[in-house]
C-alpha cells in the first residue's frame, strides 16, 4: 500500500506541476484516464492520460491492499496483532483457495462503488477551485 500511495502522490505532483505550467488543464468531467487533459498537441497528449491512469490505479490499489483478505496485501496485517499460535492458524487459513476467490470477488464488487468518489476526491485535491 505504501508503494502504491507513493506512486499516486508522484503522479499527482506531476499532474499538478503540469497544470501550473499550463501543459494540462482540469477536465470537464473526470474518469480514471481523464484526471488531466493536455492543453496542446504533443507529448502532453500522451502524458496526461498516462499520469491520470497511474494516479487512479495506484490510489485504488492502495485502498484494496488494505483489505484484510487474500490475495490482497492487507491479509497479512492481522499477523502483527496475533499471538504466535493464532498467527499460525490464521496463516494456515489464508492458504485456502476459497478465501482467495472470496477476496478477489469482494475486491471486484468494490470497484464500482469506490472508484467514482475516489476520483472526485483526487480531482478536488488536484483542482481545488473546480467542483465535480
Amino acid at each position: 500500500p505504501a508503494t502504491n500511495l507513493l506512486l499516486a502522490v508522484m503522479a499527482a505532483l506531476l499532474i499538478r506541476v503540469g497544470y501550473e505550467w499550463q501543459f494540462f488543464r482540469a477536465p470537464f468531467s473526470i474518469a480514471a484516464s481523464h484526471l488531466a487533459v493536455a492543453v496542446n498537441d504533443g507529448p502532453a497528449e500522451v502524458l496526461a492520460p498516462f499520469l491520470s491512469i497511474m494516479l487512479s490505479l495506484n490510489l485504488l490499489l492502495c485502498l484494496f491492499n488494505l483489505v484484510p483478505l487474500p490475495p490482497l496485501d492487507g491479509s497479512s496485517a492481522p499477523l502483527l496483532l496475533l499471538s504466535p499460535a493464532a498467527a499460525e492458524k490464521y496463516s494456515e487459513a489464508l492458504r485456502s483457495p476459497w478465501l482467495r476467490f472470496a477476496g478477489i470477488f469482494l475486491a471486484s464488487k468494490l470497484v464500482s462503488p469506490i472508484l467514482p468518489p475516489l476520483l472526485r476526491w483526487a480531482a478536488s485535491v488536484l483542482y481545488p477551485s473546480m467542483h465535480y
